[in-house]
């Protein structure tokens, strides 16, 4: 009885703390960081850069979703945008690859 009681404790205790991950990990963050170079001989420039990661994209409502993060991004004023990682989760349950694309 110890040992069913105490796997089902562990089983709880594995699902809460991946569930929990999961959970943090979709969230949106949005961290400013300032990178500073001194050269007396380079004329000071500055720029901003946002880098966007890892979105996996599926149907639906998480284009609105990467819209709203779009103008959040555009409201900065970056000089440059790079998206990195995987745009989309499965590309198998977008019906149309090409409006998709469009539609972002």
């Amino acid at each position: 009885m110890i040992k069913v009681v105490a796997l089902l404790f562990i089983f709880t205790a594995l699902v809460v703390y991946f569930t929990i991950s999961i959970f943090n990990s979709l969230k949106t963050e949005m961290n400013s960081l300032q990178i500073e170079y001194s050269d007396p001989n380079v004329a000071s420039i500055s720029f901003k850069i946002a880098v966007i990661g890892d979105i996996h994209l599926g149907e639906g409502d998480d284009i609105e979703k990467f819209l709203k993060l779009l103008a959040e991004v555009k409201s900065k004023r970056p000089d440059l945008v790079l998206m990195t990682g995987d745009y989309i989760t499965d590309s198998r349950h977008i019906k149309d690859i090409s409006s998709h694309r469009t539609n972002i």
